[in-house]
Protein backbone atom coordinates (compact mmCIF):
# COMPACT_ATOMS: atom_id res chain seq x y z
CA UNK A 1 0.00 0.00 0.00
CA UNK A 2 1.37 3.31 -0.84
CA UNK A 3 1.56 5.87 1.75
CA UNK A 4 -0.78 9.12 1.45
CA UNK A 5 1.84 11.46 2.44
CA UNK A 6 5.63 10.92 1.94
CA UNK A 7 8.24 13.44 2.27
CA UNK A 8 11.32 12.21 0.61
CA UNK A 9 14.68 14.30 1.39
CA UNK A 10 13.55 17.75 1.97
CA UNK A 11 15.09 20.59 2.51
CA UNK A 12 13.68 23.91 3.09
CA UNK A 13 15.59 27.00 3.24
CA UNK A 14 14.28 30.15 4.24
CA UNK A 15 15.65 33.49 2.65
CA UNK A 16 15.61 37.14 4.00
CA UNK A 17 17.54 40.05 3.30
CA UNK A 18 20.10 39.03 6.05
CA UNK A 19 20.42 36.04 3.96
CA UNK A 20 20.24 31.92 3.79
CA UNK A 21 18.19 30.05 6.93
CA UNK A 22 18.19 26.37 6.65
CA UNK A 23 15.03 25.50 8.14
CA UNK A 24 14.39 21.59 7.56
CA UNK A 25 17.22 19.27 6.50
CA UNK A 26 16.87 16.29 4.74
CA UNK A 27 13.04 14.98 6.23
CA UNK A 28 12.09 11.69 5.08
CA UNK A 29 8.80 10.14 6.27
CA UNK A 30 5.64 8.34 5.06
CA UNK A 31 2.39 8.48 6.14
CA UNK A 32 -0.32 5.83 5.79
CA UNK A 33 -3.90 6.13 4.99
CA UNK A 34 -5.74 6.90 8.40
CA UNK A 35 -2.15 6.94 10.87
CA UNK A 36 -2.87 9.82 13.04
CA UNK A 37 0.76 11.57 13.53
CA UNK A 38 2.24 14.04 16.02
CA UNK A 39 4.89 16.08 15.36
CA UNK A 40 6.87 17.70 18.45
CA UNK A 41 10.09 19.38 18.73
CA UNK A 42 12.21 22.18 20.57
CA UNK A 43 10.28 26.20 19.56
CA UNK A 44 10.81 27.49 16.47
CA UNK A 45 12.43 24.12 15.20
CA UNK A 46 10.26 23.90 12.02
CA UNK A 47 6.82 22.04 12.79
CA UNK A 48 4.27 24.58 11.30
CA UNK A 49 6.68 24.64 8.06
CA UNK A 50 6.42 21.19 7.89
CA UNK A 51 2.54 21.89 7.27
CA UNK A 52 2.80 24.64 5.12
CA UNK A 53 5.07 22.21 3.23
CA UNK A 54 2.53 19.89 3.36
CA UNK A 55 -0.67 22.13 2.05
CA UNK A 56 1.28 23.72 -0.95
CA UNK A 57 1.55 27.02 0.97
CA UNK A 58 5.69 26.42 0.92
CA UNK A 59 7.41 24.60 -1.46
CA UNK A 60 10.86 22.37 -0.96
CA UNK A 61 14.04 24.32 -2.01
CA UNK A 62 15.19 20.67 -2.56
CA UNK A 63 13.01 17.02 -2.36
CA UNK A 64 9.62 16.11 -2.88
CA UNK A 65 6.63 16.27 -0.86
CA UNK A 66 4.26 13.99 -1.86
CA UNK A 67 0.22 13.26 -1.64
CA UNK A 68 -1.13 10.83 -3.22
CA UNK A 69 2.05 9.64 -4.97
CA UNK A 70 1.52 13.61 -6.55
CA UNK A 71 2.93 17.04 -5.78
CA UNK A 72 0.44 19.16 -4.14
CA UNK A 73 -1.91 20.95 -6.27
CA UNK A 74 -5.30 20.82 -4.91
CA UNK A 75 -5.20 22.27 -1.55
CA UNK A 76 -8.79 21.79 -1.34
CA UNK A 77 -8.23 17.91 -0.39
CA UNK A 78 -6.31 18.73 2.57
CA UNK A 79 -8.10 20.37 5.57
CA UNK A 80 -6.75 23.05 8.49
CA UNK A 81 -7.50 22.83 11.93
CA UNK A 82 -5.65 26.23 13.11
CA UNK A 83 -5.00 27.65 16.98
CA UNK A 84 -8.08 29.73 17.02
CA UNK A 85 -11.41 28.25 15.51
CA UNK A 86 -11.55 31.18 12.95
CA UNK A 87 -15.43 31.29 13.22
CA UNK A 88 -17.17 33.90 11.68
CA UNK A 89 -19.31 36.10 14.41
CA UNK A 90 -21.77 37.42 11.72
CA UNK A 91 -23.11 33.97 10.84
CA UNK A 92 -25.07 31.18 12.44
CA UNK A 93 -22.98 27.95 13.61
CA UNK A 94 -25.01 26.24 10.23
CA UNK A 95 -23.57 29.32 8.16
CA UNK A 96 -20.06 28.51 9.84
CA UNK A 97 -20.08 24.98 9.12
CA UNK A 98 -21.63 25.86 5.19
CA UNK A 99 -18.88 28.35 4.42
CA UNK A 100 -16.29 25.69 2.92
CA UNK A 101 -19.03 24.13 0.75
CA UNK A 102 -19.88 27.81 -0.66
CA UNK A 103 -15.89 28.54 -1.45
CA UNK A 104 -16.30 25.21 -3.73
CA UNK A 105 -19.49 25.98 -4.94
CA UNK A 106 -20.13 22.30 -3.87
CA UNK A 107 -24.11 22.56 -3.99
CA UNK A 108 -25.07 18.85 -4.40
CA UNK A 109 -27.28 16.76 -2.40
CA UNK A 110 -24.72 14.20 -1.49
CA UNK A 111 -22.84 17.32 0.19
CA UNK A 112 -25.94 18.77 1.74
CA UNK A 113 -26.57 15.06 3.31
CA UNK A 114 -23.83 14.72 4.80
CA UNK A 115 -23.07 18.43 6.03
CA UNK A 116 -26.50 17.47 7.60
CA UNK A 117 -25.26 14.35 9.60
CA UNK A 118 -21.97 15.81 10.97
CA UNK A 119 -23.78 18.28 12.44
CA UNK A 120 -26.55 15.57 13.94
CA UNK A 121 -23.80 12.90 14.64
CA UNK A 122 -21.86 15.57 16.90
CA UNK A 123 -23.96 17.03 18.71
CA UNK A 124 -25.10 20.57 16.86
CA UNK A 125 -28.41 20.12 15.38
CA UNK A 126 -30.05 22.12 18.81
CA UNK A 127 -27.14 24.66 18.25
CA UNK A 128 -27.00 25.31 14.49
CA UNK A 129 -29.19 28.52 14.56
CA UNK A 130 -26.36 30.03 17.28
CA UNK A 131 -23.77 32.38 16.45
CA UNK A 132 -20.46 31.67 17.91
CA UNK A 133 -20.36 33.81 21.16
CA UNK A 134 -23.22 32.14 22.24
CA UNK A 135 -21.07 28.70 22.06
CA UNK A 136 -18.27 27.21 24.82
CA UNK A 137 -14.79 27.60 23.62
CA UNK A 138 -15.09 23.52 23.00
CA UNK A 139 -18.00 23.60 21.42
CA UNK A 140 -16.63 26.13 18.77
CA UNK A 141 -13.96 23.84 17.80
CA UNK A 142 -15.97 21.07 17.38
CA UNK A 143 -17.91 23.52 14.97
CA UNK A 144 -14.13 24.19 13.22
CA UNK A 145 -13.59 20.51 12.39
CA UNK A 146 -16.97 19.88 11.30
CA UNK A 147 -16.52 22.29 9.08
CA UNK A 148 -13.25 20.92 8.16
CA UNK A 149 -14.73 17.86 7.20
CA UNK A 150 -17.63 18.81 5.43
CA UNK A 151 -15.47 18.91 2.45
CA UNK A 152 -13.91 15.30 2.78
CA UNK A 153 -10.50 16.44 2.87
CA UNK A 154 -8.02 13.00 2.11
CA UNK A 155 -5.85 14.98 5.24
CA UNK A 156 -5.99 17.03 7.90
CA UNK A 157 -3.88 19.11 9.65
CA UNK A 158 -4.05 20.65 12.95
CA UNK A 159 -1.84 22.94 14.28
CA UNK A 160 -2.19 23.37 18.24
CA UNK A 161 -5.27 23.36 17.92
CA UNK A 162 -6.50 23.31 21.52
CA UNK A 163 -3.52 26.18 22.89
CA UNK A 164 -6.35 28.99 22.92
CA UNK A 165 -7.95 26.79 25.47
CA UNK A 166 -8.03 26.72 29.05
CA UNK A 167 -6.38 23.67 31.15
CA UNK A 168 -10.11 22.40 32.24
CA UNK A 169 -11.84 22.41 28.62
CA UNK A 170 -8.86 21.45 27.23
CA UNK A 171 -9.27 17.41 28.05
CA UNK A 172 -12.57 17.19 26.82
CA UNK A 173 -12.25 18.80 23.65
CA UNK A 174 -9.18 16.82 23.05
CA UNK A 175 -11.15 13.45 23.76
CA UNK A 176 -13.94 15.36 21.58
CA UNK A 177 -12.00 16.00 18.32
CA UNK A 178 -9.80 12.31 18.85
CA UNK A 179 -13.35 10.43 18.68
CA UNK A 180 -14.35 12.02 16.22
CA UNK A 181 -11.38 11.63 13.61
CA UNK A 182 -11.06 8.60 14.39
CA UNK A 183 -14.52 7.70 13.73
CA UNK A 184 -14.45 9.91 10.38
CA UNK A 185 -11.37 7.65 9.53
CA UNK A 186 -9.59 10.81 8.64
CA UNK A 187 -5.37 10.96 8.15
CA UNK A 188 -4.51 13.70 10.58
CA UNK A 189 -0.93 15.60 11.51
CA UNK A 190 -1.17 17.57 14.77
CA UNK A 191 1.36 19.70 15.39
CA UNK A 192 1.80 20.05 19.39
CA UNK A 193 3.96 21.48 22.41
CA UNK A 194 2.12 18.79 24.50
CA UNK A 195 3.49 15.39 25.09
CA UNK A 196 0.76 13.92 26.58
CA UNK A 197 -1.60 15.19 23.76
CA UNK A 198 1.02 14.07 21.16
CA UNK A 199 0.61 10.22 23.08
CA UNK A 200 -3.00 10.25 23.77
CA UNK A 201 -3.85 11.08 19.93
CA UNK A 202 -1.63 9.81 17.61
CA UNK A 203 -0.63 6.71 16.65
CA UNK A 204 3.12 7.90 15.21
CA UNK A 205 5.01 10.19 17.77
CA UNK A 206 7.90 12.21 15.41
CA UNK A 207 10.39 14.25 17.23
CA UNK A 208 12.40 16.83 15.26
CA UNK A 209 15.89 18.30 16.36
CA UNK A 210 16.41 22.06 17.06
CA UNK A 211 16.73 23.74 14.12
CA UNK A 212 17.80 23.09 11.29
CA UNK A 213 14.99 20.09 11.95
CA UNK A 214 15.74 16.86 10.97
CA UNK A 215 13.88 13.86 12.60
CA UNK A 216 15.66 12.73 15.72
CA UNK A 217 13.64 9.77 16.41
CA UNK A 218 10.24 8.18 15.90
CA UNK A 219 7.85 6.25 18.03
CA UNK A 220 4.88 4.26 17.84
CA UNK A 221 2.54 4.20 20.27
CA UNK A 222 1.30 0.63 21.41
CA UNK A 223 -1.92 1.50 22.80
CA UNK A 224 -2.94 4.10 20.19
CA UNK A 225 -6.38 2.20 19.44
CA UNK A 226 -6.76 1.87 23.29
CA UNK A 227 -9.63 4.11 24.02
CA UNK A 228 -10.15 8.15 24.14
CA UNK A 229 -6.88 10.38 24.99
CA UNK A 230 -8.03 10.47 28.52
CA UNK A 231 -8.29 6.35 28.49
CA UNK A 232 -4.89 5.98 26.86
CA UNK A 233 -3.55 8.08 29.82
CA UNK A 234 -4.07 5.80 32.46
CA UNK A 235 -2.42 3.40 30.27
CA UNK A 236 0.62 1.57 32.41
CA UNK A 237 2.96 2.13 29.75
CA UNK A 238 2.06 5.96 29.25
CA UNK A 239 4.25 7.77 31.58
CA UNK A 240 7.31 5.65 30.25
CA UNK A 241 6.66 6.54 26.70
CA UNK A 242 6.63 10.04 28.15
CA UNK A 243 9.68 10.02 29.96
CA UNK A 244 11.27 8.63 27.05
CA UNK A 245 9.86 11.19 24.25
CA UNK A 246 10.92 13.74 27.04
CA UNK A 247 14.95 12.73 27.00
CA UNK A 248 14.63 12.48 22.96
CA UNK A 249 13.57 16.55 23.18
CA UNK A 250 16.17 17.36 25.77
CA UNK A 251 19.16 15.65 25.13
CA UNK A 252 18.16 13.17 27.51
CA UNK A 253 17.70 14.30 30.57
CA UNK A 254 14.80 12.95 33.22
CA UNK A 255 11.09 14.58 33.54
CA UNK A 256 10.62 16.36 37.14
Amino acid sequence: MEPILEFDKVFFNYHSTSGETVALQNISLCIDKGEFVAIVGPSGCGKTTILSLISGILKPSSGKVLLNGETVSNPRSIGYMFQRDQLFSWRSILQNVKLGLEITKDKTQESKDYLNSLIDKYGLTDFKNKYPHELSGGMRQRVALIRTLVTKPNLLLLDEPFSALDYQTRQSVVDDVATIIKNENKTSILVTHDLEEAISMADTVVVLTKRPATIKKIFKIPFSKQGNPSQKKKNPNFTKLKNEIWKELNNNEEVH
